[in-house]
């Protein structure tokens, strides 16, 4: 249920994409489009991945049905811009996130259990901070952006994606302590750096998260796997694109696009092109469905500096045709990790 449902998102943030106008904006400067996929497409990605009979044998089916039908009526009142409706929805979500963390029950043991516990307590965090940021714009005089939450509700499902892809890396066990420690501690640290409104401290926890991220980039290369090479890539542009925006805020000459590239790349390369790496087996059908978005992101990218049209439209195209490629593979052929159609 939950992995169709994300695949339904994501179709849905794509046809989002040309609803930019003042009707479409659910708070400011946050579009529907950006909350389809935020809250649509990758909180749903990360519960399809978490939410499995492995970890949780007894109320698998339950918790899945539960977040099926909310994640459905959430969208729905986001779109009306029911914001007493939504605070409630996202009240019983919050609820219903406490027996994952209660329930978690895998026969496995090791340092996967690590990073999911870990990105259980982060989401019940976001969830108290999108209800908050949701109703309220300061916190002990902290101004709280409804726009952090693309960073919060992000986190989870790269936390997850980290946990994925850190067993093809050959790392040791105190590699990966260190790594999951520097994550969590270095988001948190920037999210306060955010809400304190000092750059700096954001500039710093960014910086040593790039290093991190570097360190991932240079061992998923010596690894006879292009594809996750090609991930870590992405990711390593990401984290620049961020410091790189980062520093032009304390420069004083901050500028948007390279925030919507840091935004997007993270978007393509790292999240999309993550999960179609689980999803998509085939190797042929992984290689078209992967050139589709990186075509798709190139000609978006452009788009974001040259602002023609028709970029954007062809953009569209390769995304909405990769994710039918993913989405076919899917269906016909299941997917790894215990993941099953049905």
């Amino acid at each position: 249920m939950l992995k169709k449902l994300t695949f339904f998102y994501f179709f849905l943030t794509a046809f989002t994409t040309f609803f930019y106008s003042d009707f479409f904006m659910f708070k400011e400067g946050v579009y529907f489009h950006g909350m389809v996929g935020i809250l649509g497409f990758a909180l749903n990605a990360y519960l399809s991945i978490v939410v499995n009979e492995k970890n949780f044998k007894v109320v698998f089916d339950t918790l899945q049905k539960i977040y099926f039908y909310l994640s459905i009526i959430l969208i729905t009142l986001i779109c009306f811009k029911l914001y007493v409706l939504i605070t409630i929805v996202s009240f019983v979500y919050f609820i219903f996130t406490i027996p994952m963390l209660l329930r978690y029950d895998p026969d496995y043991v090791g340092l996967e259990k690590l990073f999911i516990k870990s990105s259980i307590y982060i989401l019940l965090l976001d969830w108290v901070y999108f209800m908050y940021s949701l109703n309220y714009n300061t916190f002990f005089g902290m101004k709280t952006k409804f726009s952090y939450n693309y960073l919060s509700f992000s986190f989870p499902l790269s936390l997850i994606l980290f946990s994925e892809f850190v067993k093809f890396l050959k790392m040791k066990k105190k590699e990966i302590v260190v790594s999951v420690i520097v994550l969590v501690g270095g988001v948190l640290t920037m999210f306060i750096g955010m809400l304190l409104n000092i750059p700096i401290i954001e500039l710093s926890s960014a910086g040593i998260l790039l290093l991190l991220i570097f360190y991932y980039f240079v061992k998923s290369g010596k690894i006879n796997d292009k594809f996750l090479f090609f991930n870590y890539m992405g990711l390593l542009l990401t984290g620049i694109f961020g410091f790189w925006y980062l520093y032009t805020v304390i420069a004083g000459v901050s500028d948007k696009v390279i925030l919507l590239l840091h935004a997007h790349f993270a978007h393509y390369t790292w999240a999309t092109f993550g999960l179609f790496y689980l999803f998509v087996k085939n190797v042929k059908k992984r290689i078209y469905c992967m050139a589709n978005l990186l075509l798709s992101l190139v000609c978006l990218s452009v788009y974001l500096i040259k602002p023609y049209a028709f970029l954007l439209y062809i953009s569209f195209c390769f995304f909405v045709i990769s994710g039918l490629i993913a989405l076919f593979a899917f269906l016909k052929n299941g997917v790894r990790y215990g993941f099953k159609t049905s």
